[in-house]
């Protein structure tokens, strides 16, 4: 049984990783990747072999979906095996949720005909672990301030309409229907009924109903905004900060601005530290003005690092007629890639390891300084942007904030050239969909490399570009006319607590079972 139950767990973590991209099987896949862990949940006798078998499913189907992360640490300068180690180490991390999940979920897969928990509360108590389990490794609060990368729901966030229930309890709300799905044909399939099947045709029926008629009422309301266009400059990563070629890419992007200009848009948007060198916070616009054509009545949003003499930042400007009108700087890094996290505890090891005096990360310019909680900013009159740089936009609290603090637009500035052409850039594409929908804005992705895009407020992609294209993009942004009165952030930011709070309800309450047996 050992054997068959660790294939099992092996296939669950391969179907997972199909789900995302560039496999994109997520549509079919979605609805049954985690059936083969779920027998074994059904088969092992006690919760600490139901974790190692999780965790199995976990570290198998990361290897796959973070095959891509020996990349930038092999082209940043590490060697082959630092780059597989660290590889192996975050893919093993990652497990430890799935293996999270199975130790909870482990007693509610009983098969025989009287299980221990009640029947209604066993079918939501399954996927509301899940959804906490993906939460504690989503949190800003936990372990390098959180990874909500290719979670389980995000594999529907392609899929219209269905994928507009983020707007009601955000990505976390999908992968409940996901596995609650699963968890239902697990059930009807062992018990063979179809009994136990029909809350989740419900469920999925009454989904589908709202977020149909949600589709299509909103659909109507929604009304041309703003012009925009997109600079992709496609500057090959592990160039862009060779002064040798820094006139070329200034050269490039010069041009890429002329033919911007031209296209007539009310604002011109640049990726993600698009300017090959860093930038003096107080020379910048000077800078700026020098080496590009930056014309009257129209809004640039530049992607820059800059440097105050105290250290460097990974910002954003927006200008406009000659003047600043606001500033962002970054506030959630990317460990080992912006900061070295843990330096009082890594820090003196690998000194003594290798006799590296700094901390290694792996942008050429060293450790970045974080910024202030982030605020809107009027770069066209009446039409504030909510500005993130690069992975903020896969925090959904991020974008929630802006909108509620009166964004009219969401704009986020990237650079996954680190990645070349893997499924890394696919990846963080799909995670910005779902930013559209709960906020119901529209949302602007420029990307050095691709993809860049125009999202509406239904998610849909109106306008967008390829990966490796140097292009100027122009897009229409279309939003609501219609005020939205509900308070669906409120509900987004607590369906995944409410999922935790019945998690651990579930837990006591199975305590309380088995101490009365």
């Amino acid at each position: 049984m050992s054997r068959l139950s660790l294939a099992l767990s092996v296939l669950s973590g391969l179907l997972y990783a199909l789900c995302f991209p560039k496999f994109e099987l997520g549509w079919l896949l979605g609805w049954f990747c985690l059936i083969p862990l779920f027998w074994v949940l059904s088969q092992v006798k006690n919760n600490r072999q139901a974790f190692g078998f999780g965790w199995v499913a976990g570290f198998c189907g990361n290897l796959i979906i973070f095959y891509w992360i020996i990349i930038p640490v092999r082209m940043g300068g590490g060697n082959l095996a630092l780059a597989l180690a660290g590889w192996m180490m975050m893919c093993a991390f990652l497990g430890l949720f799935f293996g999270f999940f199975a130790w909870l979920a482990h007693p509610f897969f009983c098969v025989s005909p009287k299980p221990q928990t009640p029947k209604p509360f066993s079918f939501f108590l399954v996927p509301a672990a899940w959804v906490a389990a993906e939460s504690l490794r989503s949190s800003p609060m936990a372990i390098l301030g959180g990874f909500p990368w290719c979670l389980l729901g995000h594999a529907m966030c392609a899929n219209r309409p269905l994928a507009q229930l983020v707007e009601i309890g955000g990505v976390a709300l999908l992968s409940f229907l996901l596995v609650f799905v699963q968890f239902s044909f697990w059930r009807a399939w062992t018990r063979k009924s179809f009994k136990p099947a029909a809350p989740a045709g419900v469920l999925l029926g009454l989904s589908l109903l709202w977020c149909s008629q949600r589709f299509y009422y909103l659909e109507k309301f929604l009304r041309p905004s703003l012009s925009v266009a997109i600079v992709q400059g496609n500057i090959y990563q592990y160039d862009k900060w060779d002064a040798v070629k820094s006139e070329t890419i200034i050269r490039v992007y010069r041009e890429l601005t002329e033919g911007a200009n031209a296209l007539g848009s009310q604002a011109v948007i640049y990726p993600e530290s698009f300017y090959p060198a860093t930038l003096d916070g107080a020379k910048v616009l000077a800078e700026l003005s020098k080496a590009f054509p930056l014309k009257s009545k129209i809004s640039y949003i530049f992607g820059l690092v800059l440097e105050d003499g105290t250290g460097f930042y990974n910002g954003a400007l927006a200008i406009r007629d000659g003047a600043v009108l606001g500033s962002y700087v970054k506030t959630h890094l990317v460990p080992f890639g912006e900061y070295f996290p843990g330096k009082t505890v890594l820090l003196p090891i690998l000194r003594f390891l290798t006799g590296q005096r700094e901390p290694p990360v792996l942008n050429v310019i060293g450790e970045l300084t974080r910024g202030l909680a982030p605020e809107p900013i009027e770069t066209i009159a009446g039409y504030p942007v909510g500005i993130t740089i690069c992975y903020e936009a896969i925090f959904p609290g991020i974008a929630r904030r802006l909108s509620k603090r009166g964004a009219r637009w969401l704009v986020n500035l990237t650079n996954d050239g680190w990645y070349l052409d893997t499924a890394a850039p696919h990846q963080h594409f799909l995670m910005n969909i779902p930013r559209a929908i709960e906020n119901r804005l529209p949302f602007v992705r420029a990307a050095n490399t691709g993809i860049s895009a125009v999202i509406d407020p239904l998610g849909r992609v109106t306008a967008g570009t390829e990966l490796n294209q140097r292009i100027v993009r122009s897009g229409q942004l279309e939003e609501l006319a219609v005020a939205r009165t509900f308070p669906w952030a409120l509900m987004q930011s607590l369906f995944p607590a409410l999922c935790l709070v019945f998690t651990i309800v579930g837990q006591i309450g199975k305590l309380i079972n088995n101490r009365a047996l």
